[in-house]
């Protein structure tokens, strides 16, 4: 993926349905290579037999439970609402910005 950030190749491989996401918001795609294009490709590149594909574990890839038991399910799913965000996602991946992890770029600059 760093290759990739890097504008070094122009492929990589990811689950289908976080690959915005990873380009997105873990590469800052659009602030390293500012005219990058994502283009998704189905069935994906053929191998040397001719053979291509994609791996599936089936349709449902989590399930997210709140108890009838719970005291403030309003806050439970504005938390999980939050958790959808830019924002949210970052911090469950990364942790605090400047605390716990630093952008390229600034990385670059404090080096």
């Amino acid at each position: 993926m760093q290759k990739v950030a890097q504008g070094k190749i122009g492929y990589f491989s990811a689950w289908w349905s976080i690959a915005p996401q990873t380009l997105g918001q873990q590469l800052k795609m659009k602030e390293i290579v500012p005219n990058a294009y994502w283009e998704p490709v189905f069935p994906g590149i053929k191998g040397p037999e001719g053979k291509s594909g994609m791996l599936s574990f089936g349709n449902l890839g989590g399930v997210i439970a709140i108890s009838s038991k719970t005291k403030n399910p309003e806050a439970v799913l504005s938390f999980l609402d939050y958790m959808s965000t830019d924002e949210g996602w970052e911090l469950s991946h990364y942790g605090i910005k400047g605390d716990h992890y630093r952008e390229i770029t600034e990385a670059r600059t404090q080096s």
